[in-house]
């Protein structure tokens, strides 16, 4: 099948490192504009905008296994079908939690939550 290819490994792994590096610079603005508007930075975008930068190990780990089964010749459809739906899975599970304790704070900072940065 031609949905089982190296290439399309590597885009989905570059997608999952896309929205995990922008969880972390979204995190990191998180924690730098809620001081400066007098509100104590959430814990969840703290702990993202440290630490977040660790999470891009499981992308990589994904990747390196799909490269390995997918590239593997005697790998049967089942088994490429089934790192590809775990590396979609991965990469839902990543939305959701960037969402969740990035993106969503920080428009709650700049859509006026708290008044906006200019009160």
């Amino acid at each position: 099948m031609d949905f089982f290819t190296r290439r399309n490994v590597a885009i989905l792994g570059l997608l999952q490192v896309g929205v995990l590096a922008t969880g972390v610079l979204t995190a990191a603005v998180c924690y730098k504009w809620y001081p400066l508007a007098g509100f104590a930075v959430p814990e969840n975008a703290a702990c993202w905008a440290e630490y977040g930068v660790f999470t891009l190990v499981f992308p990589v780990a994904w990747v390196v296994v799909a490269m390995a089964v997918v590239g593997s010749d005697e790998v049967a459809d089942t088994r490429g079908l089934g790192v590809m739906l775990f590396g979609v899975g991965m990469l839902g599970a990543w939305l959701v939690v960037v969402w969740s304790s990035a993106v969503r704070p920080l428009a709650w900072i700049m859509l006026g939550g708290c008044g906006g940065l200019s009160s």
